[in-house]
């Protein structure tokens, strides 16, 4: 049994827990538990508005980007039609000259 405690993973160190069980005897150390907490509650909501921002403004830029692909796609597409376009037209002059 006692390797099995000791194969558990731990998320707090002895030293937290000792002093977590210190603050329960000290009403003090709870204020300042509560104050911890609150403040890396704090961070994380600061973390998290910056992830979010950040997911927001990768989606915008890749969305942008793919637009900008899109639209240069588009311009070859015509750009090669032309020509096919020309190259056909001049191919079809000359057919029509050699069979008169």
């Amino acid at each position: 049994m006692a390797a099995l405690r000791r194969s558990t993973p731990r998320f707090c160190s002895r030293k937290q827990i000792l002093h977590f069980r210190g603050s329960i005897k000290n009403p003090s150390g709870m204020f300042e538990a509560e104050k911890a907490k609150k403040e890396a509650e704090t961070a994380f909501e600061e973390c998290s508005d910056v992830a979010r921002n950040e997911i927001k403004r990768f989606q915008r830029e890749r969305s942008q980007e793919f637009q900008r692909c899109i639209d240069q796609y588009v311009e070859f597409q015509i750009t090669s039609a032309r020509a096919t376009l020309k190259s056909l037209t001049q191919t079809l002059t000359q057919i029509k000259a050699v069979s008169l």
